[in-house]
């Protein structure tokens, strides 16, 4: 669960049209606060897979944030993913 808890605690999302200021962290612990943002969240496609690379220092989610974040709303212990090798990743933008 490091893992995870590193990356919820990322501030990725817009604040009053700034980016990185809002974390996913932020949006689990107060809601209310962020109704567009949880709004996104619950918009959210489980059915898709997130992706992300693996790096020496972890996982580090490409695309996916607000399915990650509507999974452990909903109580999921696990959730689809797509993890490329940095090697995998670098071959797509060739």
């Amino acid at each position: 669960m490091d893992t995870v808890d590193r990356l919820l605690d990322l501030p990725l999302w817009q604040r009053n049209g700034v980016r990185f200021q809002v974390s996913p962290r932020e949006v689990l612990d107060a809601p209310d606060r962020y109704p567009d943002h949880l709004a996104r969240v619950h918009a959210a496609d489980v059915a898709y897979p997130i992706h992300a690379v693996q790096r020496r220092e972890g996982v580090v989610i490409l695309d996916g944030y607000h399915r990650l974040l509507r999974a452990l709303l909903d109580g999921a212990r696990s959730v689809q993913a797509v993890v490329l090798t940095p090697a995998q990743l670098a071959s797509l933008s060739s």
